[in-house]
């Protein structure tokens, strides 16, 4: 029997006091799975990812500068236009209400400087693949959660499978930025032209 099947012939036998409420119970799980889902991610994948990040890699100047239900971004002070802002750059990990995660360097606007070709080139190198907001992100080919059932079912039986394997992807991100000569220093330089841009 389908699972349609079996959920029609739940609701809809008993007296009418436990259709009654068992519509109610239906209805408050429609309305309120979102919600629940996403309070789960952000409790047992994102919050115990930024605190690993925060405790076993990252060193001054960087720092998590945004982290909700879906996303931990990590920049320098210096990248930043003010406390609130993410990063005029930032090594992030997304994963909101797509298949596939996301995780690279990536911009707050979709305009690019001389010094971002430049950054583009080293990156493109350690085959990493550039999109309108991404300077660059990794591939991940071994990513087995596409579904979002798959994914939150995981989220939910065995979090930290998904924190590991996030928390390892970020870590090749994070070591290419700081151990590849001069990118770094690029993504320095490209941070200072924006602001000057903004200023003009």
């Amino acid at each position: 029997m389908d699972r349609k099947k079996i959920i029609e012939e739940y609701l809809f036998e008993g007296t009418p006091e436990e259709k009654k409420e068992k519509f109610e119970i239906a209805w408050d799980v429609r309305e309120s799975f979102d919600s629940i889902r996403s309070g789960q991610s952000k409790t047992k994948v994102f919050e115990p990812l930024a605190s690993r990040i925060e405790k076993d890699l990252l060193e001054e100047p960087f720092k998590i500068t945004y982290l909700d239900w879906g996303s931990v971004y990590v920049a320098k002070r210096e990248w930043r236009q003010d406390e609130k802002d993410r990063g005029i750059y930032a090594i992030c990990v997304e994963k909101w209400n797509r298949g596939w995660p996301t995780i690279g360097i990536v911009r707050n606007k979709p305009f690019t400087t001389d010094t971002e070709k430049q950054i583009g080139d080293i990156l493109s190198r350690q085959n990493f693949r550039p999109t309108q907001w991404y300077l660059g992100y990794i591939p991940i080919p071994d990513w087995n959660y596409g579904d979002l059932r798959d994914y939150y079912r995981i989220v939910l039986l065995n979090p930290l499978e998904i924190v590991d394997f996030f928390f390892n992807y970020f870590k090749q991100v994070y070591e290419i930025v700081r151990k590849t000569p001069g990118l770094e220093q690029l993504l320095d330089r490209s941070v200072e032209e924006r602001k000057a841009q903004v200023q003009k």
